[in-house]
């Protein structure tokens, strides 16, 4: 018998289901999303389109339906949504129920060495899926499966399984009871510890399913980038097999590499480790790791613990910050010139007319490299002092608006000056977590608060005050000490 329903999700899942209920004679009543492919496909079948968000049934007021289908929804459903369907909601869940709860459930069945995997269709009852199983889909992991690859199974699962849905929707069949006694949860906040930082006292094994378990593609990447740490430097590892190289050497020990790869030794033999890039991205050469010895330094349980402390005190602000990086705008500067190999910094000193706030002068770097480069809108990199781990970014966005008068522009700045050292730093590997394959560059312009610690990495030219002194910086490889001058003349 035909059964209506309301559908919420935000990926190409949702337009699947869709297209599925429509062919076996079943009613939409309306769609939530965020997603504009989701969007266009509601608008071709005319269906009711609406945003997502806590007032949902508040707008929805009126709209009758038997069922809500939570399709790759990550957000919490309010009571007041839930009541509004009349025998229930049901959820897709991307793990097997009641074992792993929670959210990155394929990451933590790769962490954990599952040789199964599956997804489930739960009706939204008790707590977060806690709801008896609809439908469950469950499949082999393979020896070299990503974060990635388990995805695109569980898309592909949930598709093959939805047909189940229908039909237990359609008949009214009775669901299964979890045995919550098998339950496992994994919140939104769960890192791999030490950020993923690779501990070579681990099997190879391990160490290798740790940097697949991570590999997300060219998509979204919610938790961490496996790393490597020397001497306080960052390097992000894109790919890692295990070596048939043989070992009894210390853990830690390199023990060969070419202009590719790395082999370092492990608990048990060796690892061979690959694509290393920078926190924005950007690939590096091996040849950084390779400089500080014959070994690398090995992870112990304090710096473990602290490594944790400093990932979970970013956690708050992550969304926030990816919003604004992914927003960043980059435009072209004369006499800045990004494009040429960067040089060694230089400086020059500034006359500071007394009683000039710092804020204003900030404000007058930003307002004239806005009129240098034709933008009303400006992004600056702004030195946190606060970011004082390798595992933080040096820097966050911070944007002027120049399409107002100067004093309310340099009254708003200041605010987002102060607002983005509230929100504290974000963590290093952040910017090469975005979704995309291009690296991300650093604002060509950065501001400081200390003169000591000079450009801000990766800027061309900084600007840092200290109290009444002040000085600009710049990258002798993209700035001249002509064009340098200058600057600070019109400044």
């Amino acid at each position: 018998m035909p059964f209506s329903t309301f559908l919420i999700g935000h990926e190409s899942l949702v337009i699947q289901c869709g297209e599925m209920l429509r062919e076996a004679g079943h009613g939409i009543q309306g769609v939530a999303t965020r997603n504009p492919d989701v969007e266009a496909w509601a608008r071709s079948h005319s269906l009711p389109l609406h945003a997502p968000g806590q007032d949902l049934s508040n707008r929805i007021e009126g709209v009758s339906f038997d069922w809500l289908l939570s399709i790759a929804n990550l957000d919490l459903l309010p009571q007041t949504l839930l009541d509004k369907a009349s025998k229930g909601a049901v959820n897709f869940h991307d793990g097997p129920l009641p074992r792993y709860a929670g959210l990155n459930a394929p990451v933590w069945a790769i962490l954990n060495g599952e040789a199964q995997h599956g997804i489930t269709w739960h009706t939204i009852s008790g707590g977060v899926d806690e709801g008896g199983i609809v439908a469950q889909n469950l499949f082999d992991i393979s020896d070299r499966e990503t974060a990635l690859t388990l995805n695109t199974k569980c898309y592909g699962a949930a598709i093959e399984s939805f047909g189940d849905v229908i039909r237990a929707l359609d008949t009214d069949q009775p669901t299964t009871p979890q045995d919550l006694s098998q339950r496992s949860y994994f919140a939104k906040n769960d890192r791999p510890a030490a950020a993923a930082r690779l501990d070579f006292k681990k099997p190879a094994r391990d160490l290798a399913a740790l940097v697949r378990a991570l590999d997300h593609g060219d998509y979204w990447n919610p938790l961490c980038r496996p790393k490597i740490e020397r001497d306080g430097q960052i390097w992000l590892i894109g790919s890692a097999e295990v070596s048939d190289q043989t070992s009894d050497t210390a853990p830690g020990t390199i023990l060969a590499s070419n202009a590719d790869t790395v082999t370092i030794a492990t608990a048990d033999g060796a690892i061979e480790v690959s694509d290393l890039r920078n926190g924005l991205g950007a690939p590096v050469p091996i040849d950084g790791i390779l400089n500080g010895g014959s070994a690398l330094p090995l992870l112990t349980e304090e710096q473990t613990g602290s490594i944790d402390q400093v990932v979970a005190n970013t956690l708050s602000a992550e969304p926030d910050w990816r919003a604004r990086l992914e927003a960043l705008i980059a435009i072209d500067i004369p006499l800045i010139y990004t494009s040429d190999p960067s040089g060694a910094p230089q400086s020059h000193t500034l006359h500071m007319p007394e009683g000039l706030a710092p804020s204003t002068a900030k404000a007058a770097l930003a307002a004239l490299i806005a009129r240098l480069g034709d933008t009303a809108t400006l992004d600056l990199a702004l030195r946190l002092n606060t970011a004082t781990s390798p595992y933080l970014n040096g820097w966050v966005p911070v944007r002027f608006s120049a399409d107002q008068a100067f004093s309310d522009a340099e009254r708003s700045f200041e605010q987002t000056i102060v607002q983005a050292s509230e929100m504290g730093p974000f963590a290093c590997d952040l910017p090469a977590r975005l979704p995309g394959a291009a690296s991300m560059p650093t604002p060509v312009i950065g501001v400081s608060d200390d003169i000591s610690a000079g450009l801000v990495p990766g800027t061309s030219l900084t600007l840092a005050t200290s109290g009444d002194e002040a000085a600009l910086f710049v990258d002798s490889g993209h700035v001249s000490k002509a064009a340098l001058h200058l600057f600070a003349a019109r400044l």
